[in-house]
């Protein structure tokens, strides 16, 4: 998600940066974007309901990186769905099945390429997935906290109130609601594009 042709406005005060500038802070995670990349690995088990917690890994990897410089994340995760997108997210349902259908077809076929493909493009982040990763947070004594719709507002409101120092997410709609700090593009070395609220002025695009 994101609005269009806002990055690249803003590309002149897009800063390359390292996770060592955030020694000791405390980090919102936008946790969707984090557990749609995370289920990759495991999209095939997912979409046939067969237990895993491969996801995990990818949340792991991270979680050490974070460590390793200190810092404390709290995650943010998605609540209920915004009634004006219920006909976004009936389409989006329709999709997905239709690339299950497509996944299952091509693994009967043989072709296990095509069908992993495919449930990659099926997998759902349901609330029972998000459930399961709770569980893990409660279990690692990690914070978090479900925000009442999307995550976005939320993440915001804990910059503006103090409770976290930046905000980490590849979605760009948190600059619109005021994010002060977002870090983006965050590799697996550390590195990531910092985007300062307060350098906005230095843009110059329309």
């Amino acid at each position: 998600m994101g609005v269009a042709g806002l990055l690249p406005v803003l590309k002149p005060v897009a800063e390359s940066a390292s996770l060592e500038r955030n020694i000791g802070k405390t980090v919102a995670i936008d946790t969707y974007s984090w557990l749609h990349k995370a289920v990759f690995c495991c999209a095939d088990k997912i979409v046939m309901d067969m237990p895993t917690k491969a996801y995990w890994g990818y949340f792991n990897k991270k979680l050490n990186m974070l460590r390793h410089f200190q810092i404390t994340p709290y995650f943010v995760l998605d609540g209920d769905y915004l009634p004006r997108k219920a006909g976004t997210e009936v389409e989006r349902e329709n999709r997905r099945d239709t690339y299950k259908k497509q996944a299952l077809d091509a693994h009967d076929a043989g072709n296990s390429r095509l069908a992993f493909s495919n449930f990659q493009k099926a997998c759902d982040v349901s609330p029972e997935l998000a459930k399961s990763l709770i569980e893990e947070f409660k279990a690692h004594n990690i914070k978090y906290i479900v925000a009442p719709y999307e995550a976005d507002s939320q993440l915001v409101y804990l910059e503006k109130i103090g409770e976290v120092d930046a905000i980490i997410s590849e979605d760009s709609d948190l600059l619109v609601f005021g994010a002060q700090i977002l870090l983006t593009k965050l590799n697996d070395q550390g590195v990531f594009v910092e985007i300062r609220r307060e350098n906005f002025k230095n843009c110059h695009g329309s």
